[in-house]
């Protein structure tokens, strides 16, 4: 339960933060993102989310 506490909720923060950069990374190439590849992303995060809901309800995060 630690592990369900303490990590999955860090890893939403690292998640969004590793997406925030990503996007800024590609805007100042001037590159655009595949589109799949964001649902491919929002999908694996859905599932994360789910497991943590599963296993600690009244502690459910939110990925932003």
């Amino acid at each position: 339960m630690v592990l369900v506490e303490e990590m999955l909720p860090a890893y939403a923060a690292d998640a969004r933060d590793l997406v925030s950069r990503i996007m800024e990374l590609a805007r100042e190439r001037g590159e655009e993102l595949p589109v799949q590849d964001g649902f491919d992303l929002y999908q694996e995060m859905v599932e994360i989310r789910r497991v943590h809901t599963d296993a600690l309800p009244k502690y459910a995060w939110h990925v932003v």
